[in-house]
C-alpha cells in the first residue's frame, strides 16, 4: 500500500514542533492520509515574531506543496488574527493557497466553518495566549456571525476562583 494514498494534508505550525498536531491528526485521520508539516520556528509569541512568520508562510507553504500534498492547512490561530482585521484569517489562507498552488485554509477558518456546520451562534474560548494576543483573537472579527461568551466567562471564572480562594483561607488573627 502507497503511503498517503488516500490524501496527503500539508500543515505549517508557528511553533518548533510538529509534536502535539502529528500526535491529534493520526488519531483522528483515516488510513490512507498522511500529515506533511513545515515549522515555522516562533519562539515567543509576539506581535514581532508573528509578523516575521506571517512574511515566511508563503515561501514554506511552496516548500511543503513540493510534496504533492492535496490541501494545506495554515495552523496557530495568532498567524490568522494577529492583525485584528475582519477576514483576515481567510486572506491568509488566499496567500498560502496562492503562493502554493494548492487549496490552503487557515485553521481559524476551518474552526469557524465548523462551527458554523453544527449550527453553533455562541461559543466560549479558552486559549493559553497572553492578553495582548487574545484581545485580537474575537471571531466576531473573522466575520464568522458567532457571538463570543469569552468576556462573561472569564470574569466568571475569576469570581469563582476569588471566592474559593477567600472561603479557603484560614482567618488571620
Amino acid at each position: 500500500m502507497n503511503y498517503g494514498w488516500r490524501a496527503r494534508i500539508g500543515f505549517i505550525t508557528p511553533s518548533n514542533t510538529l509534536e502535539t498536531p502529528a500526535y491529534e491528526f493520526y488519531l483522528m485521520a483515516p488510513e490512507g492520509v498522511t500529515l506533511v508539516g513545515a515549522c515555522l520556528s516562533v519562539n515567543e509569541l509576539t506581535p514581532e515574531a508573528i509578523e516575521t512568520a506571517q512574511q515566511q508562510v508563503e515561501k514554506v507553504a511552496k516548500g511543503v506543496a513540493a510534496y504533492s500534498v492535496d490541501y494545506l492547512v495554515v495552523g496557530g490561530g495568532p498567524l490568522a488574527y494577529i492583525k485584528g482585521g475582519r477576514g483576515d484569517d481567510r486572506t491568509l489562507g488566499r496567500r498560502v493557497s496562492l503562493a502554493s498552488g494548492v487549496t490552503a485554509v487557515s485553521e481559524m477558518t476551518a474552526t469557524v466553518d465548523a462551527l458554523r456546520s453544527f449550527g453553533a451562534r455562541r461559543i466560549a474560548v479558552a486559549t493559553p495566549f497572553h492578553v495582548h494576543l487574545r484581545q485580537n483573537l474575537r471571531f466576531e472579527r473573522l466575520g464568522s456571525g458567532l457571538r463570543v461568551e469569552q468576556d462573561h466567562l472569564e470574569a466568571r471564572i475569576k469570581r469563582r476562583h476569588h471566592e474559593r480562594h477567600r472561603r479557603h483561607k484560614p482567618d488571620q488573627q
